[in-house]
């Protein structure tokens, strides 16, 4: 829980930090480098870096529209099958966080494959025996 957390603040720090000067998929170098810090399961890590990457290409597609009051996203939706402003907006929310989530995954896969210890058990998984 607490990891989840300050994985969610890091990448919204260090992603905000990255839009300035940097290319897009540094939010996905972002979300592998939060879940090699923080350690979550993978489908946690991959669920904490989404919402976090959402909310901020969101955010920042929010405040980009309202400086130019809607008209480049209004007549970039008419080039796509008529969508609305709003539509492009929840659109580029919803890839930025598909990239940040995809890159989370990697880094707690990466740390899962590199760890010295064996994984644990998760609920419902049955223990083997050797002999």
């Amino acid at each position: 829980m607490k990891n989840g957390l300050y994985a969610f603040l890091f990448i919204v720090v260090a992603g905000a930090a990255g839009h300035i000067g940097m290319p897009w998929w540094c939010m996905a170098l972002v979300g592998a480098v939060a879940a090699l810090l923080f350690p979550q399961r993978p489908a946690l890590s991959f669920s904490t870096a989404f919402s976090a990457g959402t909310l901020l290409w969101y955010a920042s597609a929010f405040v980009l529209n309202t400086r130019n009051a809607g008209l480049l996203s209004a007549q970039t939706g008419s080039l796509f099958l008529g969508l609305k402003g709003f539509h492009l907006l929840l659109l580029t929310g919803l890839l930025g966080g598909t990239i940040t989530g995809l890159g989370a995954l990697t880094g707690a896969l990466l740390r899962r494959l590199f760890a010295k210890r064996p994984p644990r058990r998760y609920r419902g998984q049955r223990q083997t025996f050797r002999v």
